[in-house]
């Protein structure tokens, strides 16, 4: 009776630990097969299959009356997302089902190392693109002028983390490097172990942040600290014994899928080809991003003291702020309405050329002088059918608080304005 317990708690395992990596298996492919030119069309046949799955479900399981694929919306946690997640859920099920209702003695030890190795290049590539999308301008940039004009109650969670992150560079730079490093490590089985568990520490601050901050990222952030959990789990008895009583342990290493040796060394060629090609893409960023300087030194928010339009001062109708950034600005009308242009500013005539981009054929030109003191700005010419002249009181983005206040080695006192 014991016997046929035991038999049947191993089978209730192994069936367990291949419906796991089936699970994970479905949640990352067709990666990196859909990105190929050419070979990435034909599984569009699968993506489409599991958006029709995931829709049937919706509305039949769960009694949703209307579910479609949201794109481009930055979202990962839409109602799509998360009937999803149930169809690979039901999928893996029934995969597994099949498995061991055809093959009871499946060998599930080289599925398990193939998943998880295929798991470990998956994290290893999303690791390094978002670190290195920290380096510069990518995923956190600096405050905007908007963004620092801003009250800090009107902000979003998530719009205060941006900031947050964004405003300092060395933080950034910091967190960056630890998922590059950690995506790098898990390139190798030998450094697997402390890669993975480098990635879990990683993602799981990233975690804590997607919750607390509201970023619609939560079910993709926590399937990377699953992932990590999964490529950690052969070493997670080792790491305790280690942490926790003090003894001396070996880290496991993944066993290799190749048997061969000039196999082997062409895949290693190949490892070396993607370390080489990040470093290119890193070092071509590296010199757009010193090159691409600003135009001009225009940048800044305009706020109207005087507005003349067809020589009489308006109270009601004049602008309530006036922003120029790089090649772009924004004239706000009230406080929900306001205007997009494409800019032109010719310095040696001291013009500024506005096109807007909502009527594409509307272009006007204006005449821009400052005081002496570079603190007031005087604005002429025509806008649209009214000739305007403005008196602007300048605010630019070092006149904030946030930006004067840099890095200081001594405080007396705290600065926590």
């Amino acid at each position: 009776m014991k016997e046929l317990q035991n038999q049947e708690s191993s089978k209730l395992v192994r069936f367990l630990q291949l419906f796991v990596i089936v699970y994970f298996f479905f949640y990352i492919f067709p990666f990196p097969l859909d990105s190929i030119p050419f070979i990435g069309a034909i599984f569009k046949y699968y993506t489409n299959f599991i958006e029709l799955l995931t829709i049937w479900m919706g509305e039949n399981v769960f009694g949703l009356e209307q579910i479609e694929k949201i794109k481009m919306t930055g979202s990962g946690d839409t109602t799509f997302d998360y009937v999803k997640l149930c169809a690979f859920l039901v999928l893996s099920f029934f995969v597994t089902g099949i498995f061991f209702l055809f093959k009871t003695t499946i060998n599930t030890e080289k599925i398990i190392v193939f998943v998880r190795t295929y798991a470990r290049y998956f994290l290893a590539f999303i690791l390094l693109s978002y670190g290195f999308s920290k380096f510069f301008e990518g995923q956190f940039s600096y405050p905007s002028l908007e963004r620092l004009d801003q009250k800090i109650g009107d902000s979003s969670p998530m719009g205060l983390l941006w900031t947050f992150m964004g405003y300092s560079k060395t933080y950034s730079v910091f967190g960056g490097l630890c998922q590059v490093s950690a995506g790098f490590l898990l390139f190798f089985r030998r450094t697997s172990a402390i890669g993975s568990f480098l990635a879990l520490i990683v993602m799981a601050n990233i975690v804590v942040l997607n919750f607390s901050y509201d970023v619609p990222v939560k079910l993709f952030s926590t399937h990377l600290v699953l992932i990590s959990l999964l490529i950690l789990y052969p070493n997670l008895k080792n790491l305790f014994k280690l942490f926790f009583l003090n003894k001396n342990i070996e880290l496991f290493s993944e066993k290799s899928l190749i048997k061969k040796k000039e196999i082997g060394y062409v895949v290693l060629a190949l490892k070396a080809l993607v370390i080489i090609g990040f470093i290119s893409i890193l070092s071509v960023v590296a010199i757009r991003s010193a090159l691409h300087k600003p135009s001009h030194n225009l940048q800044a928010i305009y706020s109207p003291e005087k507005f003349l339009k067809n020589g009489t001062i308006v109270l009601d109708e004049q602008w309530k702020k006036f922003i120029i950034n790089n090649r772009s600005a924004t004239i706000f009308y009230d406080e929900t309405k306001y205007e997009d242009f494409d800019i032109e500013i010719d310095m040696k005539d001291q013009t500024i050329q506005l096109k807007s981009k909502s009527d594409t054929l509307n272009v006007d030109k204006l005449k821009y002088r400052f005081s002496d003191d570079h603190k007031i700005m005087y604005l002429s010419g025509k806008f649209k059918t009214d000739s305007i002249y403005v008196t602007f009181d300048v605010k630019r983005k070092e006149d904030f608080e946030l930006v004067k206040r840099k890095f200081n080695w001594i405080n007396e006192y705290p600065y926590n304005k």
